[in-house]
């Protein structure tokens, strides 16, 4: 397991993540920045905005431990009282874990499971490469992409038009 505790270089760099939507053609993907000691909770948050679609989905990603030789799930893990996973894998807190921490080396890559309930998106994800952060830029940040995205809710592929990276993240709250 990997805290979300960074060591300060890296709090100077940012990471290039390109993030494929499975099972698409064309393929729709984004291609995002942001800061290294991001957790994963954020990087939800990013990936959501990215891709324009709501809050509240059930999702978790998926994660080489390099350590243990063994697949981390990282995402919210289930209370004891709502016992929907109660003798499953162990879940890894989204907040209090590092995306640094498993997407360090260019090419890396892990898995983001998204909306259990309307049809499952799963998204790979790729740290492209590291960038040194730009004072004057604000992060995280949509900078490149592919066609829009479906609608969450629906589960299937639908309208497929050109992405403008500009409108990705409008609202975006940080």
């Amino acid at each position: 397991m990997s805290s979300a505790r960074i060591p300060s270089k890296q709090s100077k760099k940012v990471l290039q993540l390109k993030i494929i939507l499975l099972g698409t053609t064309p393929k729709i993907w984004r291609r995002i920045h942001i800061p290294a000691n991001f957790t994963f909770a954020q990087l939800h948050t990013t990936i959501r905005h990215a891709m324009d679609w709501m809050e509240g989905e059930f999702h978790v990603f998926q994660a080489n431990n390099s350590k243990t030789r063994t697949q981390d799930l990282i995402g919210i893990p289930p209370k004891f009282e709502d016992n929907w996973n109660f003798f499953g894998p162990e879940v890894y807190d989204e907040d209090k874990m590092a995306v640094y921490n498993y997407l360090n080396n260019e090419n890396k890559t892990l898995h983001y499971l998204y909306d259990f309930e309307d049809g499952s998106w799963k998204m790979k994800i790729i740290l492209e490469k590291k960038l040194l952060r730009e004072s004057d830029e604000k992060y995280p940040r949509c900078v490149d992409g592919r066609c829009s995205t479906p609608s969450e809710i629906l589960g299937i592929i639908c309208a497929l038009d050109e992405f403008d990276p500009k409108f990705a993240f409008a609202s975006f709250p940080y």
